[in-house]
């Protein structure tokens, strides 16, 4: 009987102050906004590039304004395209030329999602919950295609990172690393600025 007028008692208060669950609910925070810095992965694109010629010797520019490279040989030609690919033309003994274009690419995962576009990633990271510690995984792929599209050859290069989002209203720097070699363990930071707010989880004072 007492368990019985407390209960009475309890929800007569809430009928009496109109209490919604929403009214109670703690304020919760989440990720309003995550901008990658893009100039530090363009830099990062242009380092994978930088890489990949090495082991040639600079030798100026084309009639394009293209960077071209040689092996020590003069055997081989490597160009930098303005697309971010890369030809290679080498020629043998017999005089024969064979040409390859390489190209480099990124793709991230987070949470299981598998993205080609960094801005989808930023989107995914929007949005999640105060106190997440977020794995980024970065895949540096490296596919090479002759001169008829047929695939020659495919490397790939991983990286991973985590980001930390406040559990406070904040805006802090987080990093992602980034592969800038397939051959190689170099990695980039590349900075994203995470922006989290605090939001009432459904009841008075939502934003």
């Amino acid at each position: 009987m007492k368990k019985f007028i407390l209960f009475a008692a309890v929800l007569g208060a809430c009928v009496f102050t109109s209490c919604k669950d929403e009214d109670v609910a703690l304020n919760q925070t989440k990720v309003e906004a995550a901008v990658i810095d893009q100039s530090q992965l363009n830099d990062a694109k242009k380092a994978v590039l930088d890489d990949a010629v090495s082991g040639y010797t600079y030798q100026g520019t084309n009639a394009d304004n293209e960077k071209y490279y040689k092996s020590a040989d003069g055997n081989t030609t490597v160009t930098v395209k303005k697309d971010g690919t890369i030809e290679t033309k080498t020629t043998d003994a017999e005089g024969n030329e064979t040409t390859t274009t390489t190209s480099y690419d990124y793709t991230y995962e987070v949470n299981g999602q598998k993205f080609t576009d960094v801005n989808l990633l930023m989107n995914a990271i929007k949005g999640l919950p105060a106190g997440t510690v977020v794995e980024v995984v970065t895949t540096l792929t490296e596919t090479t295609k002759d001169d008829k599209g047929n695939l020659v050859s495919t490397k790939q290069k991983q990286a991973k990172s985590k980001i930390n989002i406040p559990t406070t209203e904040n805006v802090s720097t987080q990093n992602i690393t980034v592969p800038t070699s397939v051959n190689s363990d170099k990695t980039q930071n590349v900075a994203v600025k995470v922006v989290t707010d605090p939001r009432h989880s459904g009841g008075k004072g939502g934003k």
